[in-house]
């Protein structure tokens, strides 16, 4: 699921840094 989340951040345009 926490990878669900990553990827919901990244497609809302929010660099990796925030799930970092």
């Amino acid at each position: 699921m926490a990878a669900f989340r990553h990827e919901s951040r990244v497609a809302k345009g929010e660099p990796r840094a925030g799930v970092d």
